[in-house]
């Protein structure tokens, strides 16, 4: 994925938030809020349709953030295991 630099000002609560999220996932503190940018965009403010690579392009860097989170979770042992 393409990636463009900026300067965002962040409040103490967003971004304390960003790096515990960063912390747990073991993504990077840009990775974190652009991920949920990008989900908090397409869901709740998206005007238009997205073309279909940027759209799918979207989804698979919310999936890959999703799964990343979700081994960073079995990892420290907070995750669901299966009972046996």
């Amino acid at each position: 994925m393409a990636t463009t630099k900026v300067t965002l000002s962040l409040d103490t609560v967003a971004l304390s938030l960003a790096k515990a999220a960063a912390d747990r996932s073991g993504a990077s503190v840009s990775a974190v809020v652009s991920a949920l940018l990008n989900r908090h965009l397409l869901t709740d403010y998206a005007p238009v349709a997205l073309p279909p690579d940027l759209a799918a392009e979207a989804a698979a860097a919310a999936a890959d953030f999703e799964l990343e989170a979700a081994a960073a979770r079995y990892d420290d042992g907070r995750g669901m295991r299966a009972a046996g």
